[in-house]
């Protein structure tokens, strides 16, 4: 069997020198000046985006230098994941947790899909749908049960199917300028 050894000798003119030094400016996506005056683009394993302002740890030889790490930054920065020369991001793990104690947003220029193959569940205090154009809906059953509920339409509401049928334990009402039934 053979042993490997735990340090593998580097030619010195391929070998890489490690500076730690703060991001100045950020001058072309993935290009990034260092105050060691280098300009540096992320390491693929480096997924936080560097911010103005971050210590970082680069890896530098001759005119290549990547970040590796950010070792420190200022409070109040969001933090950005943003893996470098990749087209897509996946995270796949058998179970997966969002937590946020204020707000979790989740935006698209184009579009937006959630789907899953068992049950999705909603919960909240209060739901808001705001659609521009049209709200399509397509189900083999709707339920819907509330304490009071209201449509309005401003031009046309249409209710139209096999049999229509409309009960109420109390009063049933129907209230127009013209009512035509048959």
């Amino acid at each position: 069997m053979k042993t490997l050894p735990i340090e593998t000798p580097v030619k010195s003119e391929s070998c890489r020198q490690m500076i730690e030094s703060r991001v100045t400016a950020c001058i072309a996506p993935d290009r990034y000046l260092l105050t060691s005056g280098r300009i540096a683009r992320p390491a693929i394993s480096c997924v936080v985006r560097p911010a103005v302002g971050d210590l970082v740890l680069a890896a530098a030889g001759g005119e290549d230098c990547h970040i590796l790490h950010i070792l420190a930054r200022e409070e109040d920065k969001a933090a950005v994941i943003c893996v470098p020369d990749a087209r897509e991001l996946r995270i796949e793990q058998e179970n997966l947790t969002f937590i946020a104690r204020q707000k979790i947003a989740i935006q698209s220029l184009h579009e937006l899909e959630f789907a899953c193959a068992g049950t999705l569940s909603q919960s909240a205090l209060n739901q808001f749908v705001h659609v521009a154009e049209a709200l399509v809906e397509s189900f083999d059953q709707h339920f819907s049960r509330s304490r009071i509920c209201t449509q309005e339409a401003s031009e046309i509401l249409k209710m139209h199917g096999a049999q229509v049928l409309l009960s109420a334990e109390s009063d049933l009402r129907a209230d127009a300028e013209r009512i035509t039934m048959g």
